[in-house]
């Protein structure tokens, strides 16, 4: 499957797919001393799945850009296998998943690294911009994959 997206979200998706963006999680099994607790709800511990699809800020901003149960978009995927569940979503609706999992990152970095808590109205309609802008950008369908793009490709 082919989606087209700038290059700092196709390097984010490939980093979630190989399991190697730092969430706590990710860094306290490598032996980093941190505590796992996500940043936000504090009741899980921070993997990659927690916090773009089953964490409550999360859940927000899929429910924000019309998707009112996020778990329901990962139904009969091997939740283990991260890249599968990329691969699915995007699959299902297209260039928005990356978006809004990139932008789900981005406010976890702010509130993590600057202590900013960023509103999630605001997350939402930058998410949208985005959207707008890819489809002006790349001549994209807004809510479906392109076929014809070759900036990012899962096989």
């Amino acid at each position: 499957m082919e989606i087209t997206v700038t290059a700092s979200v196709q390097f984010f998706i490939w980093q979630t797919c190989h399991r190697s963006i730092p969430v706590k999680a990710v860094l306290a099994h490598r032996g980093v001393n941190v505590s796992s607790d996500c940043p936000f709800c504090h009741n899980e511990d921070e993997t990659i799945l927690h916090y773009l699809f089953h964490c409550s800020r999360s859940i927000g901003v899929w429910q924000g850009c019309g998707f009112p149960n996020p778990n329901s978009l990962c139904i009969s995927v091997d939740v283990d296998n991260i890249a599968k569940v990329i691969h699915k979503i995007v699959k299902d609706i297209g260039i928005l998943a990356p978006l809004i999992m990139w932008n789900i990152w981005c406010t976890r970095n702010k509130l993590v690294f600057d202590n900013i808590h960023s509103d999630m109205h605001a997350t939402v309609a930058t998410i949208f911009s985005q959207l707008h802008l890819a489809h002006k950008a790349f001549g994209t369908d807004s809510y479906s994959h392109s076929k014809d793009g070759e900036l990012a490709a899962w096989g």
